[in-house]
């Protein structure tokens, strides 16, 4: 649990600066027909919230999981059955 939690927010932080990358510009002709620009799309840039958003989601989620897989860990006990605790009854 403690390593997929690791792997989660590794894949979230390349989601997120993924997102980060993304291009929100589209081309579009140029005034009067001559040449071409390049203007901001509102969609495009919902779209890259999104991803940004998912990956730093994905990103809490994976230390969240983390820290429960180190509790986990830590909380377990050593000795799983009776016969391993040597026969003391407690």
């Amino acid at each position: 649990m403690h390593v997929w939690g690791i792997l989660l927010s590794l894949a979230g932080l390349v989601i997120a600066a993924g997102g980060f990358l993304f291009d929100t510009t589209v081309e579009v002709e140029g005034r009067f027909g001559l040449g071409s620009e390049r203007v901001v799309n509102m969609q495009r840039q919902q779209l890259q919230l999104l991803i940004v958003l998912a990956g730093l989601a994905a990103f809490q989620a994976g230390v969240i999981l983390a820290a429960a897989g180190a509790i986990l860990a830590t909380l377990r006990p050593e000795a799983e059955t009776p016969d391993q605790l040597g026969g003391k009854r407690y």
